[in-house]
C-alpha cells in the first residue's frame, strides 16, 4: 500500500520564547537578565513533526494555530522545516499558544498560555489522515481527552505516544491507552508519577505489565529501553557543547521513530534517538537549521568508531 504520510503527529502548536542563561530566578517586583534568547516553534507534536521532515520523512502535523501575530510567525517557522501543514488550520476564533522557557543553572522552568484547540476539527482531520499514514505520534494528554490512540490502532497505523507531564495521568487512566500503543516514551519523573517506583528500574518493572516496548528518557544519563522483556541502558552521545535542553526529548522520539519506520531493531532505534537528542542540545529550541540527517548520522557513528 502506498501511503501519503510516513508520520502524522497531533497536538498543540506553540510559539516558544526561550531565555538562556538567566543569572537567577526573577522575584516579584524585580527584573532578571538572560544571556541570550530565541523564538522557536515548540510543543512535542511540532518538534517531532518538524524533525522528521528534516530527516527526510513525509511528516504531517495536525493542529490549530490562531489568526494572530504569534500564529503567523509560528506558521512560517514550521512550514520552513518541510513539515506538511495541510492538516493545520488557522482560525480567527482561536489564539496561539505561547510558552516562555526560562533557563537557569542547567535546567528550565516554563510559563505557558494554553490556547483553546479546535478539538472537533482536529479529530476529524486526524481520522481522515489515518488511512494514509504509516505511523501516528501522539501526546498522552491528548489521548486522555479523546480516543486518538484507539482510532490510530484500528486504522492499522503504528502508534507511538510521548507521556509529557500531565497531572491527571495515573495507572488507571493510562493503562487502557497503552493497549493501543506500540512504543511509549516517558522520562523518569513522568514514569514515577504515573506508575510509581523510586527509580527508573522500579518504574519500568511496573510499566512492563502494561506495554511491551517503552523508553524512559534519562536526560544527560541516556535512556532506558525495555523491549519484550529485554532491558538495555542506552548511553548519551556527545554531539558537542550543550547550550539548551528544550526539545531534546522530542527529538529523541523523532530519531527513534525514524529508525522504527526503517525497520531497525529497537536497540538501534534507541541509539539513533540518543544521537538525535544529543544534536538537539547544541542549539536553542527543538527545531533548527543545524538539525539534519547527516549531522545525526555523524553523531550516531560514534557508536561504531
Amino acid at each position: 500500500m502506498k501511503y501519503e504520510y510516513d508520520v502524522v503527529s497531533l497536538g498543540c502548536a506553540s510559539l516558544d520564547v526561550i531565555f538562556v542563561g538567566m543569572d537567577q530566578w526573577a522575584e516579584p517586583g524585580k527584573e532578571r537578565v538572560s544571556r541570550d534568547f530565541a523564538l522557536k516553534p515548540g510543543s512535542g507534536a511540532v518538534n517531532v513533526s518538524a524533525a522528521l521532515a528534516r530527516l527526510g520523512l513525509r511528516s504531517a502535523l495536525v493542529s490549530t494555530i490562531g489568526q494572530d501575530e504569534p500564529g503567523s510567525l509560528l506558521w512560517d517557522m514550521i512550514a520552513r522545516t518541510g513539515a506538511d501543514m495541510s492538516l493545520v488550520t488557522r482560525s480567527p476564533g482561536y489564539r496561539t499558544t505561547v510558552s516562555a522557557a526560562l533557563g537557569y543553572q542547567g535546567d528550565r522552568g516554563f510559563v505557558t498560555y494554553f490556547a483553546s484547540q479546535d478539538t472537533r476539527g482536529e479529530l476529524a482531520r486526524f481520522e481522515n489522515a489515518l488511512p494514509k499514514a504509516r505511523l501516528a505520534h501522539l501526546s498522552l494528554s491528548d489521548c486522555l481527552r479523546l480516543p486518538y490512540a484507539a482510532l490510530a490502532k484500528q486504522s492499522g497505523a503504528t502508534v507511538t505516544i510521548d507521556s509529557g507531564w500531565d497531572e491527571s495521568a495515573c495507572i488507571d487512566n493510562v493503562a487502557p491507552i497503552l493497549q493501543s500503543c506500540d512504543v511509549f516514551f516517558t522520562n523518569s519523573i513522568e514514569a514515577e508519577h504515573i506508575f510509581g517506583g523510586d527509580s527508573p528500574e522500579a518504574s519500568a518493572e511496573r510499566m512492563a505489565h502494561y506495554i511491551d516496548t517503552f523508553v524512559i528518557k534519562l536526560g544527560c544519563e541516556g535512556s532506558f529501553l525495555y523491549d519484550r522483556g529485554r532491558v538495555t541502558l542506552i548511553p548519551p552521545l556527545d554531539a558537542g557543547p550543550a547550550v539548551e535542553m528544550t526539545g531534546a526529548g522530542d527529538l529523541y522520539c523523532a530519531g527513534f521513530i525514524y529508525g522504527l519506520l526503517h525497520g531497525w531493531p529497537m536497540e538501534r532505534c534507541a541509539r539513533f534517538g540518543s544521537a538525535s537528542g544529543g544534536v538537539a542540545v547544541t542549539f536553542y529550541g527543538g527545531v533548527d537549521d543545524a538539525y539534519t540527517l547527516s549531522r545525526v548520522n555523524q553523531v550516531y557513528e560514534q557508536i561504531t568508531s
